[in-house]
This record gives structure tokens, sequence and C-alpha cells, in this order.
């Protein structure tokens, strides 16, 4: 977290960048007006770079299904606690987030959207984009019978999209921790939607991302770039790899 806050700070601030044609003369490049033997440099200016917005939203989006009871679901419950305490320390900079687990639930109904399914989706709160996460915390710590069954991925995630893109923010960021592939009850091509849904949502300018738990499938949908982590000791560092290749644009 003091990495992350270290670094947003510095890309938020306004900073002198030299090497310019025009602008304000920089002192410390006019000896590149007289070097022997070479035509002078035009590059002796410098101008004011304004710093760079951290008005950022992040979405967490567990997946709560059957798979993932055991160490894979204390595994994402920890790596959220980890990152709600990092996020927490970054909303002074601006930095918005919200988490909710997704599974679903098998009601015999028929639900014909983005793909037609047996089962409702079941969203879990652990932290909405206007709790205190220090309050919130004590909820997600003591969440311990998740009604675990399927995954419909691609609805969960439009679902996920559409709660934020209600916040105003410069960017909107969304981040799957799962263990690999859809499966639910019903007429399904899960796999077809993830990856579409995927597709859509970054077209729309939305950075999507995922970390794979113990496994790296979620690689054949978010990429080949998708971290994977086997144990809670892993999570900072790549944490820390999505955030600054988020933030670094």
């Amino acid at each position: 977290a003091g990495q992350l806050r270290a670094f947003l700070t510095s890309r938020s601030m306004s900073r002198r960048q030299g090497d310019q044609i025009s602008g304000r003369l920089d002192r410390r490049a006019l000896h590149r007006l007289n070097r022997p033997g070479m035509l002078p440099s035009k590059n002796v200016f410098e101008r004011t770079v304004a710093g760079q917005s951290n008005n950022v939203a992040v979405m967490i989006m567990l997946d709560c299904s059957g798979s993932m009871v055991g160490s894979k679901l204390d595994m994402a419950r920890k790596s959220l606690h980890i990152m709600g305490n990092a996020l927490t320390g970054l909303e002074t900079l601006g930095v918005q987030w919200a988490s909710y687990g997704f599974t679903t639930r098998r009601d015999g109904n028929v639900y014909n959207g983005h793909q037609s399914r047996t089962e409702s989706l079941q969203h879990y709160q652990f932290k909405s984009f206007s709790d205190n996460w220090r309050r919130a915390e004590v909820g997600a710590r003591t969440y311990a019978d998740i009604d675990t069954c399927c995954n419909c991925d691609s609805d969960s995630i439009r679902w996920a999209l559409a709660e934020l893109l209600k916040v105003k923010a410069d960017r909107h960021i969304l981040l799957v921790l799962s263990d690999g592939q859809p499966a639910f009850a019903g007429n399904q091509s899960g796999t077809t939607a993830l990856k579409a849904t995927i597709e859509g949502a970054r077209k729309m300018g939305i950075e999507v991302g995922s970390i794979g738990i113990q496994t790296d499938d979620p690689q054949a949908y978010y990429g080949e770039d998708t971290p994977v982590i086997h144990n809670v000791d892993e999570l900072p560092k790549a944490l820390l790899e999505q955030a600054r290749n988020w933030f670094i644009k």
C-alpha cells in the first residue's frame, strides 16, 4: 500500500519536462547550443507537465462458486482484505472502490438475458462504493456461510460493469478474482459469452483484469499476462503489478 500510495502521489504532481523545442528556456540544457563539431540543438526548453488524475473507480468481484469452496475461497477473502486496506489508504488521493462476491441460485426459472440460464444471479456485497471499509470489513470477515452454487461469469460481470459505471470517475477498473471456467445450468455458451463481455467492456474504455486463484484458467479470458497466486503471500506483488499497469496510463 505504501509503494502504491507513493507512486500515485508522485504521478499526480505537476513536474518540469525538459528536452523540448519550445517553452521556457532550460538553463541546464544551454551547453547544447555550443557543442564543437555539432549543430546547435533546438531542444533547450522545458514545459510544465500537469499531474495525472487519480479519480478512479475500482470494482473487485470475487468468484464464490462451488469450485472455490475451501482454500481458494479462503485465499480470495484474505486477498480482499489486503486489497481493501490498500485501496482504503488511497481514497484521499481520489480512488473509489467496491467489492462483491458472485455465484448463482438454482430456482428453476428461465432467464433470457445475455444468455439463457435456469439459475438466478447471486451477488454478495462486501463493500459498496458508499460504505466505510472499516465497518464493512467486519461483515465480510464473518460472512462464512456463503451459499455457493455455480458461476455465470458473463452475466455477473455485466451486472458489475453497470454498477461500476454509475460512479463518476475519469477511469473505471474491474478486477475479478476467480479460479476459472464459467459453469451454470441452462442453454449456455458461457466461455464465448465471457470473452465477448470482456472485449465489449474494454472497447468502452473500461480496464478489465483478473487474478487467477491457484489456476491460470482466467488467462484464456483476461489475457496471458493475468497473474496467478497460489498463496496469499504472492498477492501484494501481483496486485502492485496490476495497479501499476492500470495507473501508469
